[in-house]
């Protein structure tokens, strides 16, 4: 007995390192999402309407990471409409979705795309009817006059300069 080496720490060690071997799991790196736009706060500025004219708008938008909603308040030169936005911002700052408006005689929705420059904090894009207010379409351009962190997705992007806090 005093010659005999034990075998049964060796093969339990043997057995591990196979076992480590055939491991075939991988570790993929963590790829971070990725940085969207700030657009959270007040806008105003313009709308071109191809049947109400010119009007100037009003907005409070409220972000939540890749989705943006608020109302918007148009000012055409004999009623005052609001429209209720609903869009998504991508990481190239694309704007997409849609719009109700809710009028005495209808109700319409709007498809709306547009984009967010982070150089002079501007929505710009179209809008067009999808249902009532048939033939209905536009521009608008919209300057951001403050920013609502509150409201931004909780891992906002960095501060843009010139725009204050609301």
């Amino acid at each position: 007995m005093l010659g005999r080496t034990p075998l049964a720490p060796a093969m339990t060690l043997a057995c591990v390192c196979a076992l480590a071997g055939c491991s075939n799991s991988t570790t993929s790196p963590v790829v971070p999402a990725p940085s969207l736009a700030d657009v959270a706060g007040d806008y105003s500025g313009t709308v071109q309407d191809n049947m109400q004219g010119n009007a100037s708008a009003t907005v409070t938008f409220a972000q939540h990471g890749a989705s943006v909603g608020g109302t918007m308040t148009l000012a055409f030169s004999g009623a005052s409409v609001n429209s209720s936005i609903a869009w998504t911002i991508d990481a190239a700052n694309a704007l997409a979705g849609s719009a109700v408006e809710n009028l005495a005689a209808q109700t319409c929705t709007f498809s709306m795309s547009g984009s967010y420059s982070t150089v002079t904090n501007q929505i710009s894009g179209t809008y067009s009817a999808l249902s009532g207010c048939a033939g209905q379409a536009g521009n608008f351009q919209l300057t951001q006059l403050c920013s609502d962190p509150a409201t931004s997705r909780p891992q906002r992007s960095a501060r843009r300069t010139g725009v204050p806090h609301c």
